[in-house]
């Protein structure tokens, strides 16, 4: 979401619109503040990562659905069929990594240079089938 807002915001100040985002962005830190104030307790500091990303996408949508109300934006032709391609290539390197990663135990009970390695090689596993993934998809 975080990059999403970054590619959305220069389509507001082209057109020197500053003051949409800062209200998109103002109701995305409430957002925030809320959610971590209901998720630090029961989820502790993945509460507050959880509050922070909930945020980023209402701060994305937001911008996106003002964009399209002030300026009739509408995505070119096949971003559809991208996005698709990408959430699917993402959703097969997700699944390597979630059974690739093993019992929490054994990354704690591992010595360092044990929990790096298997780091470095579930990233390079999990960057090769996200990459396969794509090339296979076209």
């Amino acid at each position: 979401p975080f990059a999403l807002v970054k590619v959305l915001a220069p389509g507001f100040y082209a057109r020197q619109d500053t003051k949409t985002p800062v209200r998109a962005g103002a109701v995305a830190m409430v957002v925030n503040a809320l959610a971590a104030v209901v998720l630090v307790f029961s989820l502790a500091h993945v509460g507050l990562a959880l509050a922070t990303s909930v945020a980023g996408v209402v701060n994305a949508v937001l911008l996106y659905r003002y964009l399209v109300r002030d300026t009739g934006f509408t995505p070119a032709a096949g971003w559809g069929g991208f996005l698709a391609r990408i959430t699917l290539a993402t959703l097969a390197m997700v699944v390597l990594l979630w059974y690739g990663m093993g019992e929490a135990q054994i990354w704690l009970d591992a010595p360092v240079l044990e929990r790096v390695g298997r780091l470095a090689g579930l990233v390079l596993a999990g960057g090769g089938v996200y990459l396969a993934a794509l090339y296979l998809l076209g």
